[in-house]
């Protein structure tokens, strides 16, 4: 458990370092998943996404957030399409 906010180390996922720091929300190296997830990170890595991931002093994951410029994103569905919003 992280007791003090100094215990928590904020990374920067780039594609150099993507490789060992991994993506976040999948584990399993070997998932198509993980593969697919590394492809779209690599693609809009030059469009502003960002990826932060938190961990502790010891380098456990403790957390992440993935954020783009929403002019770019885009979340689609049967339901739903979000292509871009002002706030």
């Amino acid at each position: 458990m992280v007791n003090k906010e100094e215990d928590i180390i904020i990374i920067t996922v780039t594609p150099e370092n993507v490789s060992e720091l991994g993506i976040y929300c999948i584990k399993d190296k070997s998932s198509p998943g993980y593969k697919s997830k590394i492809n779209w990170f690599k693609s809009k890595i030059n469009n502003g996404l960002l990826i932060k991931i938190a961990m502790d002093r010891r380098k456990k994951q403790l957390g992440f957030i993935e954020y783009i410029p929403s002019e770019l994103a885009c979340v689609q569905s049967k339901q739903l399409i979000i292509t871009s919003y002002i706030v």
